[in-house]
């Protein structure tokens, strides 16, 4: 999948703007915000999450894929995996990847993530 020049304009203005929300939010009640797009532009659907952990159920991944999102990105962990032994980070990321659910959901769409630590 890749982005128009105006679609990746809106998705930059839409991660700076939750970048600097998230940073200044200090235990305010989330709101809804919407980005409306120029009437020549199709709808393009972000969703995005983190704290993912690959022992844990994981059935949040149907009612996100029910959206339809166009692109997904990790905001933090998308496994737990504090291990200096790329062993156990691939057997990790392999038991997150073998969960039916997050495997069809990550099949249908563009994914993207930050590093957080």
């Amino acid at each position: 999948m890749s982005l128009s020049p105006m679609k990746a304009h809106y998705l930059l203005l839409l991660y700076c703007t939750t970048l600097f929300w998230a940073c200044n939010l200090s235990n305010q009640a989330a709101t809804e915000s919407t980005v409306t797009l120029p009437a020549n532009e199709e709808a393009f659907t972000i969703a995005f999450g983190s704290c993912n952990h690959q022992d844990k159920p994981q059935p949040i991944w149907k009612d996100i894929k029910a959206e339809q999102p166009d692109l997904w990105i990790w905001l933090g962990d998308n496994i737990y995996a504090d291990t200096d032994d790329m062993a156990v980070l691939q057997k990790k990321y392999d038991k997150q990847n073998a969960t039916k659910e997050y495997a069809d959901f990550k099949n249908d769409l563009e994914m993207i993530g930050v590093w957080d630590d």
